[in-house]
């Protein structure tokens, strides 16, 4: 798959740039149509560092802003000089804010394909953590980020019916209390006036 030309070009450009940088301007070179991940694993083969990937030791003997690690499978970056691993953030999140902004609240980036190397951002998802729970629960994440989105889709629309429906169902509570607090006054009222006319 890979041409010794691919190779060399791939030490000669590798360094500063970010996997997903990497790999667009290599398909671009070549008119490929590679993933992050082959291209890290090719990378990674051959010995090839790119500027976000070196163990280099920055102010102090800290790792340096920038540098990459992977840990559980996941890709960490160094995002500040905070110790105690408070200043490291998990590389996905940083290229969705880079793309989108700051992370709402309650929610999480997930990989459309479940390759945690494909940075690519068609292949972030931003979900609710409710709609997490319920893809996690009926397994309906797929290698296929085409079905993963559809079936995202499907748990979206079924959570709006359903809060749809308890909307419906607090309002129909609340009309009834309304009521009933309407004819509790409404039945006080009688029983001043009816009390009103006895009296006099």
């Amino acid at each position: 798959m890979f041409t010794p030309e691919m190779i060399r070009w791939l030490s000669e450009n590798a360094c500063g740039k970010m996997y997903n940088e990497l790999t667009s301007a290599f398909n671009g070179r070549f008119g490929t149509k590679l993933s992050i991940r082959q291209i890290q694993q090719k990378c990674v083969r051959n010995g090839i560092k790119t500027g976000t990937q070196h163990s280099g030791l920055g102010h102090k003997g800290h790792m340096a802003i920038g540098t990459e690690k992977i840990t559980g499978g996941l890709s960490y970056v160094k995002s500040s000089m905070l110790g105690g691993g408070r200043g490291w953030r998990r590389r996905h999140l940083v290229e969705w804010e880079a793309e989108n902004g700051p992370l709402p609240k309650a929610h999480c980036v997930v990989f459309a394909d479940g390759d945690k190397g494909n940075f690519a951002p068609e292949n972030l998802l931003l979900v609710h953590r409710r709609e997490l729970s319920l893809m996690n629960r009926f397994k309906m994440w797929k290698r296929n980020p085409e079905v993963t989105k559809t079936n995202l889709f499907i748990i979206r629309h079924r959570l709006a019916i359903l809060d749809r429906v308890k909307g419906l169902v607090k309002t129909k509570r609340a009309e009834a209390l309304e009521d009933k607090v309407r004819r509790l006054v409404s039945a006080k009222e009688e029983g001043r006036k009816n009390g009103g006319r006895n009296g006099g």
